[in-house]
Parts: C-alpha cells; sequence; structure tokens
C-alpha cells in the first residue's frame, strides 16, 4: 500500500501514474532514454509536511536545491 491520495494533487501524490505520464498530461513529449548526472545544492529542506502511509500519518521531507552540473553522458 502506497501513500493516500488527498485532493488537489492530481499530478502529485494524487496520482499513481508514472512521472512520464504525469508530464505528458501537461504537454511534455517523451524523447530517447539517456543518462543524465546532475550536482545539487541543498538550499532548503523541510519536515513540516506529513502523508498517510498504510494507514499512518508519517512525516515526509521537501527539499529545495539548486543545479550546479547537469551533463548527458
Amino acid at each position: 500500500m502506497g501513500l493516500a491520495r488527498r485532493p488537489g494533487e492530481e499530478l502529485g501524490r494524487g496520482s499513481s501514474a508514472h512521472p512520464v505520464e504525469k508530464l505528458r498530461q501537461v504537454g511534455g513529449v517523451a524523447g530517447a532514454p539517456r543518462i543524465v548526472n546532475a550536482i545539487y545544492k541543498i538550499a532548503y529542506m523541510t519536515n513540516e509536511q506529513t502523508a498517510t502511509l498504510q494507514g499512518r500519518e508519517v512525516r515526509v521531507n521537501d527539499i529545495l536545491a539548486y543545479p550546479l552540473v547537469v551533463s548527458v553522458l
């Protein structure tokens, strides 16, 4: 059992669709698979969110980070 769905999060926890399918719903186009490396600098992390997992409320974290380097191999 995964995270419980919450109203208003159709493209977030409210949907169990694959991330590529979520992006297609808003106009994204899938390209050929490739390996991408990225290095991020974490700017802020919070544990102010909660979600329901298997009937229990659990803490989840949001991370705000800035990409420093992105390379395609």
